[in-house]
């Protein structure tokens, strides 16, 4: 049995580094093993959970290095596919002075957008405690029909399915179409993690500005978003109520920290201030650690009913939703999307529970 397991992108980060006695300010990339569902679960094995991977890697020099680390972060890695004819994804990471990023993708006719259904991912699913999906296996074919299989799979099973739409504008043909995937998906969705300004975007498509970058391509840019905004807290409102099953969404700031939502109940909490160098794994670390206390939740339940926590539909059922310690929760995953942002890459920088929690103390102290 897998606390989690998740489908989608596996992929090979290339983190910029500036070189040194270099007249031009010259970059080099070093290869950062990620992909946001992989490092979604690496966090919570940093955790000390089980999880598990479904994706597709080339038969190359970055998949096997894809495939080593999700192997030393303990991961279950029985439903990676191997491509012996399509390539690993890259995804080539441009940093800001605050360590934000933007990125660059090598994914055309690449291995991930090959993944195919099988038994072995239907058994893996269906003994999971949860299910964690993004958009990006969305994208093309056969992926996408994997993807929504294993949806289907995961609601039949009653297992908890958690989603983050991750945007990745330059992946699709049209806001509209990865505007259309995201719906698709939420009906399904228990837990949620999305963006401020993505959360603005997907409840009003019509703030999302087209443009034409320098290289002559367009460009899609999402609303900016405020965790004090009036427009944001109605989107909360809004997307809480059009998806019933939806039950706890939370929504990330960045640097301004996060707002964790149940129906009735809205909660901010301040990010911590460290000096980020790469946010790539933020999010993703963020979102893993809202999932790790959702398992801790479910343990007690079961604890103080005296029955198995592994009883999936049983300990979803009786979660209580409006009396979750949202503010505790959001805070232990704010600290452990601002230690992945203190590190380069998306796996390589996710901590374990004592690392963030000294992370934690030194960031408390220094105030």
């Amino acid at each position: 049995m897998w606390d989690i397991t998740a489908i989608g992108e596996l992929l090979m980060d290339m983190a910029p580094v500036a070189m040194e006695n270099t007249r031009n300010d010259d970059l080099a990339y070093l290869p950062k093993p990620g992909g946001a569902p992989a490092n979604c679960v690496t966090q919570l094995t940093r955790l000390g959970r089980k999880g598990a991977m479904i994706g597709r890697i080339g038969n190359d020099v970055f998949g096997n290095k894809i495939l080593k680390s999700l192997e030393k972060a303990n991961m279950d890695v029985s439903c990676v596919q191997r491509d012996e004819e399509a390539p690993t994804t890259l995804a080539f990471v441009s940093l800001d002075e605050q360590g934000d990023r933007e990125f660059t993708f090598y994914r055309k006719a690449s291995a991930d957008l090959r993944l195919v259904w099988n038994r072995a991912m239907k058994e893996q699913i269906e003994n999971s405690r949860i299910f964690h999906i993004g958009t990006l296996s969305m994208a093309d074919y056969p992926s996408r029909t994997t993807t929504l299989e294993a949806l289907e799979c995961a609601q039949k099973a009653g297992v908890m399915i958690s989603f983050d739409p991750n945007f990745r504008l330059n992946l699709w043909p049209s806001f509209d179409a990865l505007h259309a995937v995201t719906a698709l998906i939420f009906p399904y969705v228990d837990v949620a993690k999305i963006s401020g300004d993505e959360l603005l975007a997907f409840c009003h498509p019509q703030l999302v500005r087209k443009a034409m970058n320098k290289k002559g391509m367009v460009d899609y840019q999402l609303p900016p978003a405020a965790p004090d905004d009036e427009a944001l807290q109605q989107a909360i409102t809004d997307i809480l109520n059009r998806y019933p099953n939806l039950k706890l969404l939370a929504v990330s700031f960045g640097c301004q920290g996060s707002i964790l939502a149940v129906r009735g109940k809205t909660v901010f909490i301040p990010a911590f201030s460290v000096q980020a160098v790469d946010t790539t794994g933020s999010g993703d670390a963020f979102m893993g650690a809202i999932l790790y206390s959702l398992l801790i939740e479910t343990d007690r339940i079961a604890m103080d009913k005296g029955v198995t926590p592994l009883s999936k539909p049983w300990a979803l059922a009786r979660i209580s939703w409006e009396n979750l310690p949202l503010q505790d929760m959001g805070t232990f995953a704010n600290a452990c999307g601002a230690y992945a942002a203190m590190n380069y890459g998306g796996i390589p920088s996710l901590g374990k529970r004592e690392e963030v929690e000294k992370m934690m103390r030194e960031v408390r102290n220094a105030q």
